[in-house]
């Protein structure tokens, strides 16, 4: 074991990885339960980068589990194939620890990083916690101004979740991109956006503590799309809101279809399940997940299927065209 890690016999079973210069709240018990129930070996808490250019990025095409990792200093940084950050918390299993050797030159190495990769490498279970919890580094003077003004506003201990959270939740198609009916968006160049509608919902968006995207993407059941070919695309679209004023703060989609008989469609995925829209699935998950008060949050869509979904779940529902 690394001296250098403070690891000491005794009965733990893992220990927390936290950056130094960080200012934070988080739940911490929310987090050790999910790195429990999934059986984790390393978890790290992730959320959207608001400067992906100079930050270490995560790609969790089917929400949770990592499959690609790019490290900021390393010839292989894409912000285009990944939109969560590393936040700099993480749970690392005493076990994996062990398995891990030393780096050749420990004075020149990231430990983490070298954790990270060398976990990757040995097909270790790595898992993303996307949290909308307030997490920032004071690296840089702008952000330190940044963390100085959200502790004076208590925005630190507001948006952890301990306290309930207000979401706002917003559906995609043809609500911030066009897509005619019975298309669907399968390739980077389908992409249009709706500027005057993102002009719209960023301005609404003051009002609430995050903003999650609920979205009906069946063409990945019907066998036209793969979940990473989805996550390239939501990693487009959000890297784009971003520099447009609106931040996506939590992406989650369905995958599903109750109807078969599509030439290459995935046969386990067609089902008649509980998160297509207009069933509050997506919306009653992430109420768990971030401990929503969902009387007080909203849903923004284009169609009667996302209010029925927004009533289903307990939510208001704004029309995109009624702006």
């Amino acid at each position: 074991m690394w001296s250098n890690l403070g690891i000491r016999k005794g009965s733990f079973t893992r220990f927390l990885f936290i950056n130094g210069d960080l200012i934070f709240e988080v739940d911490f018990n929310k987090f050790l339960n999910f790195h429990k129930r999934l059986n984790s070996e390393l978890t790290l808490i992730t959320h959207v980068s608001t400067h992906p250019k100079d930050s270490d990025l995560v790609n969790a095409p089917n929400g949770t589990q990592i499959e690609n990792l790019y490290f900021k200093s390393s010839k292989n940084h894409n912000i285009k194939k990944a939109y969560l950050g590393n936040a700099g918390i993480s749970l690392i299993s005493k076990n994996l620890i062990k398995e891990i050797r030393k780096p050749k030159n420990i004075s020149q190495s990231s430990i983490f990083n070298h954790i990270v990769l060398n976990a990757q490498i040995m097909n270790k279970r790595i898992y993303s916690y996307n949290t909308t919890e307030y997490i920032k580094d004071m690296g840089t003077p702008s952000r330190l101004k940044e963390v100085s003004k959200a502790i004076i506003e208590d925005l630190i201990h507001k948006k952890c979740y301990i306290n309930k959270q207000k979401a706002l939740f917003i559906d995609r198609d043809n609500t911030i991109i066009q897509c005619d009916h019975g298309k669907y968006i399968t390739t980077l160049k389908d992409i249009k956006f709706i500027y005057k509608n993102i002009e719209n919902i960023a301005n609404l968006a003051k009002d609430y503590d995050f903003i999650c995207l609920i979205t009906n993407q069946p063409q990945v059941s019907m066998g036209l799309i793969s979940i990473e070919e989805l996550e390239n695309i939501h990693s487009y679209i959000v890297t784009n809101l971003i520099e447009n004023g609106l931040k996506i703060d939590v992406v989650t989609y369905c995958p599903h279809h109750p109807h078969k008989g599509f030439k290459d469609e995935i046969s386990i995925l067609k089902t008649d399940c509980f998160c297509r829209k207009p069933n509050p699935g997506m919306i009653l998950e992430q109420a768990y997940i971030r401990n929503i008060e969902l009387s007080k949050s909203l849903v923004i869509g284009d169609s009667d299927i996302d209010d029925l979904a927004a009533k289903n779940a307990g939510c208001k529902f704004k029309n995109i065209n009624s702006f």
